[in-house]
């Protein structure tokens, strides 16, 4: 079973921003369900939307993509 790191730190951040589901799929261009399934880990965010996630939220790809291990 793969782990489902991001998904986790992308729910983290979303939370701690008061953001829903809906609001950062807006900022990001994508629906509330692919933000869903990211943070469940059925899909992840290909790079772009990394590289968004990174600036948004302020954080080092490192922890964005190993939850600062």
């Amino acid at each position: 079973m793969r782990s489902n790191i991001i998904g986790l730190v992308i729910l983290r951040l979303r939370t701690e921003n008061k953001l829903s589901q809906r609001q950062l799929g807006e900022k990001l261009g994508y629906s509330q369900k692919t933000v869903s399934d990211w943070e469940q880990g059925v899909t992840e965010p290909n790079l772009d939307v990394v590289t968004k996630l990174v600036k948004m939220f302020d954080v080092s790809y490192e922890e964005l993509l190993e939850g600062g291990l």
